[in-house]
């Protein structure tokens, strides 16, 4: 049936068989089979082509084509993300299109995976069959515009995706179905047939700093989540949708990160012999800890829960490892993909923390927990600790996410900015523990991990928060005398996908009193 993958058979008596998108299918409004018949064409073979196709494949897309060229090279070079992570057990030589593919099957075996090794350009589209969306995932101008033509010809909707180092950008074109909660898309559809499809030209296409550039890491996933929440948006519009965008832009190096007026260099290098803590290793973590990865991080993992088949419609790297502990388990796939040793810790935020925090002692923390009782744990005992490392704190809800940076010393911290000093937060910890236990009351595999949890989930808001989260280490790491001010927060809901709001982080007022440290 499809959404259901079988697991192995000793794990039977523990675990149900279970809908890899029972967390999507439980978001109101959620209609898995307009996913399900969708057919979407991705162009590239590169990182961001990767990342958009490995999206689609954990959404549940029914069909994905990659069309594409390049064979695997082999080895694994950090400071080039043009084999793409998922080529990693590609022999050297072989097709990349081929190795791609295999990949994608074994992320999602339920749905149709085809792919054509083809030159970009002119005769790409010809391979392009009668797809629901395109998907452009090049830094190349003639792809996408060759792309772009067909699809116009065609009037299927056609989204631009690129990305380098510390930027990326997404552009979106075409047209949306005229019924139900669609009739928002009006005006987007006025502007399209008077401009958009008309007076197209390379700007809007794709900005001409990206021309042939190495393609990043972290920003290739934020993109990626970026415009697959669009592409979501196309074929099964909600209610809750913010008015259609045509364009988005991120720049870690930029004050403003939503305009492309940071410096054009290269961050890769500013991660070297860097100790990056992951604290999580689900949703938010896989994607964290692969960016980090790969743009040259020593890694360290802690996790205490087991991977489930629920989480497979969001965190890719779980593929083969359901019934494994997160931590080593991802440690193991991250050391296969990378080549580098990747450490781990198999626990949860308790006693033992401050301990190994100061064993890790790490240049940083990112931080992708799902509760408030773990994020408080997490700010109090790093402030407790006497260890003036830098926290990214990174959450991710249904229809986006938050970004939140604190520097003991130099920042309020993470407690003062989320809920302020004079929050009680006693009643809302209370809260999640009994929604917890009723979980373990009703589900024996909820004892030991997150499976079951009735939150609703979706791949695109972590994609984008992790990119996120390393994309602004890049920044902190760049501008240490100039450290990010308010939250960054990807809202799918609203007119701008991105944007910097809150108050500033600066100032340290209140954050090492007992009220605000120890105040839970």
């Amino acid at each position: 049936m499809m959404g259901v993958i079988p697991i192995r058979q000793e794990e039977q008596d523990e675990h149900e068989v279970a809908d890899v998108y029972d967390r999507q299918r439980r978001i109101e409004g959620w209609m898995q089979g307009k996913i399900d018949s969708a057919k979407v064409v991705v162009v590239g073979s590169g990182q961001l082509s990767n990342c958009v196709s490995a999206g689609c494949a954990a959404l549940g897309v029914g069909h994905v084509r990659i069309i594409g060229s390049g064979n695997v090279n082999g080895g694994r070079n950090l400071d080039s993300a043009s084999e793409g992570f998922l080529l990693f057990e590609a022999r050297k030589g072989e097709s990349k299109i081929k190795a791609l593919t295999a990949s994608l099957r074994q992320i999602n075996p339920n749905i149709q995976v085809s792919g054509i090794d083809a030159p970009l350009g002119r005769d790409a589209a010809s391979n392009f069959g009668m797809p629901t969306t395109v998907i452009d995932a090049t830094n190349n101008y003639t792809s996408k515009f060759y792309s772009y033509e067909w699809c116009r010809k065609q009037n299927v909707p056609f989204i631009s995706t690129m990305s380098s180092a510390t930027k990326c950008s997404v552009r979106i074109f075409g047209r949306q179905a005229k019924s139900g909660p669609a009739m928002i898309l009006e005006e987007r559809i006025r502007a399209l047939i008077n401009s958009a499809w008309v007076h197209v030209n390379e700007a809007d296409i794709m900005p001409g700093i990206y021309e042939d550039l190495p393609q990043g890491n972290a920003t290739s996933g934020i993109a990626a989540g970026i415009a697959i929440g669009e592409l979501r948006s196309i074929i099964m519009p909600m209610e809750t949708d913010g008015r259609p965008v045509l364009a988005i832009d991120y720049d870690s190096l930029s004050s403003k990160r939503v305009s492309l007026d940071g410096p054009k260099q290269s961050a890769n290098s500013l991660f070297y012999n860097k100790t990056i803590l992951i604290i999580g290793g689900g949703a938010i973590g896989n994607y964290t800890s692969l960016w980090s990865c790969l743009t040259g991080a020593r890694v360290i993992i802690a996790d205490g829960d087991n991977f489930e088949p629920t989480n497979l419609n969001r965190q890719i790297l779980a593929y083969g490892a359901i019934g494994k502990k997160k931590a080593s388990a991802l440690s193991n796939r991250l050391s296969q993909i990378t080549g580098r040793d990747v450490g781990f810790v198999i626990g949860y935020i308790d006693e033992n923390f401050t301990k190994w925090l100061k064993e890790i002692s790490p240049d940083l923390i990112i931080s992708g927990v799902d509760s408030v009782e773990a994020r408080i744990h997490i700010n109090n005992l790093v402030l407790m600790s006497g260890l003036n490392v830098p926290i990214i704190d990174a959450s991710a809800g249904v229809r986006g996410g938050e970004i939140y940076f604190a520097y003991p010393g130099r920042t309020k911290c993470i407690r003062y900015q989320r809920w302020g000093p004079w929050t009680d937060l006693k009643e809302m910890i209370s809260d999640e523990r009994k929604a917890a236990e009723e979980r373990r009351k009703t589900n024996r595999a909820a004892r030991e991990g997150c499976a079951y949890s009735a939150d609703p989930s979706v791949i695109m808001p972590n994609l984008v928060v992790g990119g996120l989260a390393v994309a602004e280490a890049m920044h902190v790491f760049t501008n240490p005398s100039k450290l990010p001010a308010g939250y960054l927060m990807y809202n799918l809901s609203a007119r701008r996908r991105l944007q910097i709001s809150g108050t500033d982080a600066s100032g340290v007022e209140n954050c090492y009193t007992s009220k605000c440290v120890l105040g839970v």
